[in-house]
């Protein structure tokens, strides 16, 4: 049996544009609209809540009433430059976001435990799901969030490396997950990209080549990935050019509904435990993101969510959870 699950990065309106100021949150008030097309297919989302989302009052509002009437599950989404302490790592991390891991250790853990207080005070229950805001988790991250009670993370986007997208000017960069695992495992205490035997529960988010390619083909595309030097880059432009080695994710603002769904029916019957489908709640609105620029890229957005969800949920091989119920699925 497949699990398909929605995760949703539930946070403030334009965060790409780095803007200073008040965030605003206009994309939250389309909640409930995701809410009726999850409840008209017996899905309940995950969603996964920022600091600022669960500060605003609005919102908050919105989210507890979904929440009370049991339609879906509130995780938590931290964005290390948004959420207390505000000990900065740069001289503007509004600007440069910098990455949880670019914090100290201790301002980490002060970070999660009070986004987890929020969380639990806001919405009357403790947290048991978590993603990384930009991606940025590693092996401390499943310490942490052992710590902290949580029970499934979703901060791994396999097949993609994000060394090249800067946090603080000068440092490490993001994450690589170039070899990390596609499916559900328990993630290592020296690496969360790889399997290990910490308590904590992977469900990386589904994303996989276009087309089925074999071993060593797939081990090209990641050397070609992990450094981008000239040559590498042409060689991998080539291959994209001709159909070979393209990535695709379970995400309704970067794939069409007719990718989406070659890539679940190949993994539904490869047996995977998983289809995490995920998407920022500020794509399900125009303009508040730079994927969804205007009314006809939104349309494409909720039609291509009609048309995956009526799918899968008409699979028998598949089953919609929220994400906490990937605990109690043995994950080796």
């Amino acid at each position: 049996m497949t699990r398909f699950v929605i995760t949703i990065d539930t946070e403030a309106d334009n965060l790409w544009a780095r803007q200073r100021g008040p965030l605003s949150f206009e994309n939250i008030r389309a909640l409930p609209r995701l809410q009726k097309l999850c409840d008209r297919h017996g899905i309940v989302p995950t969603y996964l809540v920022t600091w600022a989302v669960a500060s605003d009052a609005e919102s908050r509002d919105i989210l507890q009433s979904l929440l009370a009437q049991g339609r879906c599950e509130i995780g938590a989404h931290l964005h290390a430059w948004s959420t207390p302490p505000y000990e900065p790592v740069t001289e503007d991390d509004d600007k440069h976001h910098p990455y949880l891991y670019e914090y100290p250790r201790e301002v980490q853990e002060e970070k999660l435990a009070g986004l987890t207080r929020l969380l639990s005070d806001s919405f009357g229950e403790h947290p048991l799901t978590y993603r990384a805001g930009r991606w940025g988790a590693d092996a401390f991250t499943v310490k942490l969030l052992e710590q902290m009670g949580y029970l499934v993370d979703t901060s791994v986007s396999p097949l993609v490396t994000w060394r090249y997208t800067l946090g603080a000017p000068g440092g490490r960069g993001g994450p690589c997950f170039l070899w990390a695992p596609t499916d559900v495992y328990r993630p290592s205490y020296e690496d969360i990209g790889k399997p290990g035997d910490s308590q904590l529960v992977e469900v990386p988010v589904t994303i996989a080549f276009a087309k089925p390619i074999g071993p060593r083909l797939q081990h090209l595309y990641k050397l070609l990935t992990h450094k981008r030097t000239l040559p590498r880059r042409l060689v991998r432009r080539a291959l994209r050019m001709l159909g070979v080695c393209r990535v695709v994710w379970l995400h309704p603002a970067l794939a069409n509904g007719a990718e989406m769904m070659r890539l679940s029916e190949r993994r539904i019957t490869g047996g995977a435990k998983s289809l995490n489908m995920m998407f920022h709640s500020s794509e399900l609105v125009a303009g508040l993101n730079p994927l969804v620029r205007d009314a006809v890229e939104e349309r494409r957005v909720w039609e291509t969510m009609e048309d995956i969800f009526a799918f899968v949920t008409k699979e028998p091989r598949v089953r919609p959870v929220p994400l906490s119920a990937f605990a109690e699925v043995p994950s080796q």
